[in-house]
């Protein structure tokens, strides 16, 4: 039988009177509960009841070293030689084999009930790892998923021995458990922790608060389609939905924008947990605690490893619960995470608004937008019947445009603002779902954000398109109504933009008047030729003469182009007297040269 377990707080081993055994194992309904049955073997009642003596003195003695700084846990390492306290208890030089023996017991009632012994040889060249469920059955195969262990039968518990083999380990152990509960006794109120500070009722009461709501809201959502939960979400507007994500994120919370979600977790070792994160704009954590029983703070969680609880945990204590991070800033994160919940919850418990109809510009600014686009078709398909090089001088001649190269857009530099306006830019678009539409980007003063508006059939303003994606226009267009189309202050904005647009459009007129493409004397004569080849007759030594005559017209007509061309900005009257006179000269030798081969 195993030594009593030592009971620290009345410095005391138990009377001679034991309670009746309960094992912690229960057999639920069997009416046989030891006819072995089933594929699931039990071991011997005994080894049941010593492994759960041995989980109980393991508990005690963390429930001790839980209290003592790393200093305190060193020391006891150091009065057992061999000795480590780190994720369970590991003893050296155990039994007549001198194996090293490491176990391990979980500590929270949602850990599975596994325990964990590993036997490894002097040498460390063999080892052997016993699993157990429940003080009961040994696991045969741990590597499948979950807790669906595959345990032992009972004839290859007796097969194998396994009851045998497990009372000599555990005869093993327990000299050398009872050996740290004496050490753990000797220093036993020594190196202890500050004590752990306590959150304020109120900071406590928030949390609580915050786990209710959590849970208020799931059980709303649950009651809801998949793809109405969606736009819920997106309804609310600063919902943060991330794909797989179960906890509710919030954005642009409090003066400095922020992201937060507090929200429980579960640990295997701690139970549940509740967890708050603050991220920045540029999704960086700011800020992150952990809360043990909703009334302490663990020091030694790394909000940089989100899901990385420490097996240990430590506390802050009240010297440091002083510190602003805790006595400022934590309160006010938990007030702005809480109104977050809060509202979003009062959101989804208020019914939809009805919807309203649809806005329309007013009949003013409808004409401005059609005056806009019709300078804009004009200038742009007398730009089509220009090369490259003249539109990019007309541009750059122009003192308001901006230009960029592969820019489609005409971007005005506003002088005489109506509005608080300094640059307008204005393109029509259209998307694979959505046609007529038209985009207005506008540029304030004081530095403040640029205005984005799309349009759609000239008169309606798109809602639900959002400018920090550009290319990105929705399948359904959501527009404003009669009273948000009055906020936009739209009036202003376009007849800063009608007036530059119209100013442009005659500019453009102006200069395209004098621009034109240089085309060659030759070609235009060949196309003439082509026109008329069926009048073409047998070759003869007239054609001869013809053709160097042909030869001479086009090369007198090309000096004549040549010379016309140079003087075309200073004279252009001159200019269209001599390409007249080239016609001319085309003209007659074409009908010469019909007529005299017809007479031939």
């Amino acid at each position: 039988m195993l030594t009593p377990v030592y009971n620290f707080k009345n410095n005391s081993y138990p009377s001679k009177r034991v309670a009746p055994y309960r094992p912690f194992y229960r057999f639920n309904n069997r009416s046989d509960s030891y006819s072995f049955k089933g594929s699931e073997g039990l071991i011997e009642r005994e080894n049941m009841r010593d492994l759960e003596s041995l989980a109980r003195a393991y508990k005690e003695v963390f429930e001790v070293l839980d209290l003592k700084t790393d200093e305190g846990i060193k020391k006891i390492e150091k009065d057992i030689e061999g000795l480590k306290l780190w994720k369970g208890i590991t003893f050296c030089n155990v039994g007549k084999e001198k194996n090293t023996v490491y176990l391990n017991v979980p500590r929270s009632k949602k850990a599975g009930g596994i325990m964990k012994i590993v036997v490894s040889t002097e040498d460390s060249k063999k080892s052997k790892t016993w699993l157990i469920k429940d003080f009961s059955k040994v696991v045969k195969n741990s590597s499948l998923k979950s807790n669906n262990y595959e345990f032992y039968s009972q004839e290859e518990i007796e097969k194998y021995g396994l009851n045998k083999e497990l009372k000599s380990l555990i005869e093993d152990i327990d000299p050398m458990l009872l050996k740290l509960r004496i050490a753990v006794q000797k220093r036993n109120g020594q190196d202890l922790k500050p004590s752990a500070a306590v959150l304020t009722e109120d900071m406590s009461a928030k949390l609580r608060n915050i786990k209710f709501l959590n849970s208020e809201i799931d059980s709303i959502l649950d009651t809801k389609s998949r793809k109405t939960v969606i736009k819920l979400k997106d309804e609310f507007g600063d919902y943060n939905g991330i794909t797989g994500q179960a906890a509710h994120m919030f954005k642009n919370v409090g003066p400095d924008k922020l992201k937060i979600v507090c929200s429980s977790v579960q640990n295997i070792n701690h139970g549940e947990m509740m967890r708050l994160l603050a991220f920045n704009r540029d999704d960086e954590i700011v800020a992150g605690f952990l809360f043990k029983d909703f009334d302490k703070i663990v020091s030694n969680y790394n909000p940089k490893y989100i899901a990385v609880i420490p097996e240990k945990l430590n506390f802050v204590n009240i010297n440091e619960i002083e510190d602003e991070k805790y006595s400022k800033e934590l309160p006010e994160l938990l007030s702005l995470a809480e109104a977050k919940l809060e509202s979003f919850k009062s959101f989804l418990l208020t019914p939809p608004p009805s919807p309203k109809n649809t806005g329309f510009l007013n009949s003013s600014d409808m004409f401005l937008v059609t005056s806009i686009l019709s300078d804009f078709a004009e200038v742009s398909k007398r730009f089509d019947s220009l090369t490259p090089m003249q539109v990019f001088k007309i541009k750059d001649s122009y003192p308001n445009l901006e230009i960029a190269a592969g820019k489609r857009a005409f971007t005005f530099k506003i002088q005489n603002s109506v509005s608080k306006a300094q640059k307008i830019s204005v393109l029509p678009v259209q998307s694979k779902y959505n046609t007529n539409l038209t985009k207005f980007t506008v540029a304030c003063e004081n530095g403040e954000p640029d205005e984005t508006f799309l349009l759609k059939d000239n008169n309606k303003v798109v809602k639900n398109y959002n400018p920090q994606y550009p290319n990105v226009i929705p399948e359904v267009l959501k527009f404003y109504d009669e009273d948000e189309i009055k906020t936009l202050e739209l009036s202003g904005y376009l007849q800063d933009l009608n007036s530059e647009m119209s100013a442009f459009r005659n500019y453009v007129f102006e200069q395209t008047n004098i621009e034109t493409k240089p085309v060659k004397i030759k070609h235009c004569v060949e196309r003439k030729i082509r026109e008329n080849k069926k009048l073409r007759v047998q070759k003869t030594d007239y054609d001869k003469l013809n053709k160097k005559a042909f030869k001479l017209l086009v090369k007198n007509c090309t000096e004549d182009f040549n010379s016309a061309i140079k003087s075309l900005n200073e004279k252009p009257e001159e200019f269209k007297e001599m390409m007249d006179s080239i016609q001319k000269r085309v003209d007659e030798y074409l009908f010469n040269k019909t007529k005299t081969d017809s007479n031939f």
